[in-house]
């Protein structure tokens, strides 16, 4: 199998993100809150970037703006136990349980990505992390 580079614009699970003053300006706090009881988490938009060390996401800079608690992500494929496609309403939901929990994203072509890195750990074309 030849290098993995997938790069998507997504939305990415974050489990501990918090409106900022600047997002509860745009937002209701109450329902805010509901959405994140119900869906775990936050969705925040960014940039997925995949190879064969790592799987990368940060968020975009609107979405720095309006929320906190959202770090870079970064998860060495050597470090992911599967990868599971989980239902959506527009797309599909990918989770990646690795050695920290689960990194749960959002895109377009979700089967597709999924697929790819099933496939490339299952053949060996997994690098350590630079």
């Amino acid at each position: 199998m030849g290098a993995l580079q997938i790069s998507r614009l997504c939305n990415a699970l974050y489990a501990d993100a918090s409106l900022t003053p600047q997002g509860a300006a745009f937002a209701a706090g109450p329902v805010v809150d509901r959405m994140r009881k119900r869906m775990g988490g936050l969705w925040v938009g960014g940039r997925l970037h995949i190879d064969n060390a790592a799987i990368r996401f940060e968020a975009n800079s609107l979405n720095h703006m309006l929320q906190d608690n959202i770090a870079p992500v970064s998860i060495g494929l050597s470090c992911v136990h599967s990868v599971e496609l989980e239902g959506g309403w527009v797309t599909k939901i990918v989770a990646v349980h690795h050695d920290g929990g689960v990194f749960r994203f959002r895109c377009y072509g979700a089967r597709a990505v999924a697929g790819a890195l099933r496939c490339a750990m299952r053949n060996g074309a997994v690098t350590p992390d630079a």
